[in-house]
């Protein structure tokens, strides 16, 4: 029977070898662990930010929509009020339109007249230079 002293199987060149390999694999082991930790947290930054930029964008978004609701109720407003403008000018240029044409008629009518009492003033004085 052997036993485990330093004669012993533990001090052989291949549990040396094992023993070399098994810390050689522990070392590369928390290397790759040490790596994989960098990458995850690399990776869970670059989520995050990217999760705020997201963020940022769709506040810009909704912030663009609040303003361009603001800008459209205005312009609805401006809208409405320009069409009341308007139909108030359309009366007036119908009140006015009408008005001159009832002074045109009256204005006519006052030639007309005019004239006839210069046509009969005309004619008596025609008449008183007979006799």
């Amino acid at each position: 029977l052997k036993g485990r002293g330093p004669g012993s199987d533990n001090d052989s060149p291949e549990s040396r070898s094992l023993a070399q390999q098994n810390v050689d694999l522990r070392r590369r082991l928390d290397e790759e662990q040490a790596a994989y930790k960098r990458k995850l947290t690399a990776y869970q930054e670059g989520q995050q930010r990217q999760a705020q930029l997201v963020q940022k964008l769709q506040a810009k978004d909704t912030a663009l929509c609040f303003s361009l609701s603001a800008v459209n109720a205005m312009l609805r407003e401006q809208l409405e009020q320009a069409g009341l403008a308007n139909e108030a000018l359309s009366q007036d240029i119908r009140r006015l339109t009408a008005d001159w044409t009832r002074a045109r008629e009256e204005l006519e009518q006052k030639e007309s007249d005019w004239r006839r009492e210069e046509e009969v003033g005309m004619v008596a004085y025609e008449g008183e230079k007979y006799f």
